[in-house]
């Protein structure tokens, strides 16, 4: 049994520059003008330091831990997925809040020994106690002479971020939630999730969360009066709200909720590490970040705390408004995200009415682009909550999904990467319309579409399901591989039946690394974060090739057959390159029926 944590990543310190970096500038006239009249003009600045030293701080974890340390690494180091009663529930929750405060500790020193050494010529706006991280604000003569300090690795200009009944009964219909809460009783027990939202929090006082356990960051109390209050509302209620009928229940009531507001800017880096500091499995993010159509700050910080810190992220894709683009924003492009898209129910009222779905033409979607990741992952409903439509009410709902989840086997708490497989590889279902990637690309029992990723530029894998993603759970056909460069290709064997008339759908999904050189200074120094070229393929039991997955910048794979010979089947994962080391790479197989 391994007695060392391999690190899942090192940190997200490939922050790109949204305005302009301070060094490296295009050419010396551009630089004396910006000398000349922008001395003291005063910016805000994101300020990227040298990051700590994990084996130091893994080391103090196994020292005063040990237990908790030896368990958590078996669990986040093995292949399978132990059974749920085969491991101390509560003593994994202690590890991850244990391995946290210790992060927390050596990140808030580190941090704010900076940011005191320039409190005279600098405010501090933001110190992160996660990652390498302050914002300040200052003069750009001043942040000169700041970036030459050692211990700073980049410097880039602030982007301001710009905020742009019936629906929970149905959700859990489309979704088949209601049947994994209420007939298996996976109901979100063991499991904290974190909301992070615009302006408001949630109502209390509303008859759906009278019951949940429900957590207000201090200072948040005062609700917004406009509908961001009832927004807030929705989206708590999708997740743990409760009826007394028990028919419009939330997807996991029993699981505990804790919900902070950001009024922008700095405001929602503070309000995502309150959700960490109280030990929340799962964060919530139907909120409207900037960047748009960007990699930028705010979703590499958000890449880096989801594999660091042991988190699921979810995101709403966003709504298109008058006069927009269609381009996702922050924090939806975050690769280890499940980013979250939006479809109109149209008449259905049920989950195998799917050919009545139509997709909503005001989702963002990320659409042929050859730099950022192929965004939504999954659709799932957004219309009519509490008179509210938008992909805001979509996300809460994979984030029900991925508590049911966890509350099954918590296991599944620091299994990121075996959650996204299990979540694209089971959604199955997409809008009943045709062609090769296109909106609503439907992908018959038969097809074999070789070479093309069995995903489409609006709707992702497809269409959340909540039943067939516990299916692969239960079934063990999902597993966690850590896979080092000499180890590619790599091989997994499943054993199928010749079962012509179902589907088998094998996922693959990584997680995006990002690293530095700390090694010297300046600037120049600095490794961009890569991100790796992955390739899927299964054979049949005869050697011969059925299909291939092959994009080229996001983070997942899908293949989808039938299976006309019975033996076993080999899914061959291969690296094109992209960086070096070793990929965390979350392996899952739903094998379908049409039926269920």
């Amino acid at each position: 049994m391994r007695k060392q944590l391999i690190i899942l990543v090192i940190v997200v310190m490939s922050f790109v520059c949204i305005v302009r970096p301070l060094k490296n500038r295009a050419n010396s006239q551009t630089q004396e003008s910006v000398q000349n009249n922008e001395t003291e003009d005063i910016r805000d600045f994101v300020v990227i330091l040298n990051d700590i030293d994990h084996n130091q701080v893994l080391q103090e974890f196994n020292s005063r831990y040990p237990e908790e340390y030896l368990l958590y690494t078996t669990i986040k180091d093995s292949e399978a997925v132990p059974e749920p009663d085969s491991f101390d529930s509560a003593l994994l929750d202690s590890a991850i809040a244990h391995k946290r405060e210790i992060y927390r500790g050596y990140y808030g020193e580190a941090n704010e020994a900076f940011a005191q050494d320039y409190s005279e010529s600098a405010t501090c706006l933001f110190i992160s106690h996660y990652s390498p991280l302050v914002i300040v604000r200052t003069s750009f003569t001043d942040i000169q002479e700041i970036e030459k300090d050692d211990r700073v690795i980049q410097i880039t200009e602030y982007h301001q971020e710009g905020y742009t009944g019936e629906s929970i009964t149905q959700a859990n219909a489309f979704t088949r939630a209601n049947y994994v809460r209420d007939t298996c009783g996976n109901k979100g027990s063991g499991v904290k999730i974190g909301m992070i939202e615009i302006h408001a929090v949630p109502n209390l006082s509303h008859p759906y969360l009278s019951q949940p356990t429900i957590t207000i960051r201090s200072g948040c109390n005062s609700y917004d009066t406009s509908s961001w209050q009832d927004h807030a509302t929705a989206i708590a209620s999708i997740m743990v709200g409760t009826d007394l009928s028990s028919t419009a229940d939330g997807f996991a009531p029993n699981a505990e909720l804790y919900c902070c507001r950001t009024t922008g800017t700095y405001d929602a880096y503070n309000s995502i590490e309150w959700l960490l500091d109280n030990n929340v499995n799962v964060i919530n993010a139907s909120t409207d970040m900037g960047e748009e159509g960007l990699y930028g700050t705010m979703c590499k910080w958000v890449d880096h705390i989801a594999v660091q810190h042991d988190v699921h992220f979810v995101a709403s894709a966003g709504n298109i408004k008058e006069n927009e683009t269609n381009l996702i924003t922050a924090p939806g492009l975050a690769y280890n995200a499940m980013t979250v898209g939006a479809f109109d129910p149209g008449s259905a009222t049920q989950w195998n009415q799917y050919n009545l779905f139509a997709q909503w033409p005001y989702s963002r979607f990320q659409e042929n682009d050859t730099t950022y990741p192929e965004k939504p992952n999954l659709l799932a409903d957004g219309f009519g909550f509490m008179g509210q439509t938008g992909t805001s009410f979509a996300a809460p709902q994979v984030a029900g999904v991925i508590a049911q989840l966890c509350s099954y086997n918590s296991a599944y708490k620091v299994k990121q990467s075996m959650m996204g497989a299990i979540l694209m590889a089971s959604a199955a279902r997409k809008i009943n319309t045709s062609g090769s990637r296109a909106v609503g690309s439907s992908f018959a029992t038969a097809d074999r579409i070789n070479g093309e990723p069995q995903i489409s530029e609006k709707e992702g894998a497809g269409l959340l399901d909540a039943r067939w993603a516990r299916d692969v759970a239960v079934s063990g056909n999902c597993w966690s591989l850590t896979i080092y460069d000499n180890n590619f290709p790599y091989s997994k064997y499943v054993t199928l039946a010749a079962e012509p008339y179902k589907t088998v759908r094998v996922c693959i999904f990584w997680l995006r690394q990002n690293s530095i050189s700390t090694t010297g200074h300046p600037v120049s120094n600095l490794v961009v974060g890569s991100m790796s070229d992955l390739n899927l393929e299964v054979y049949d039991p005869n050697g011969n090739l059925i299909d291939s997955s092959t994009t080229e910048k996001s983070n997942f794979e899908i293949v989808q057959f039938s299976p006309t010979i019975a033996g076993s089947y080999e899914i061959r994962i291969k690296d094109l390159g992209g960086r070096t080391g070793k990929d965390y790479v979350g392996l899952a197989v739903w094998t379908g029926n049409s039926g269920q």
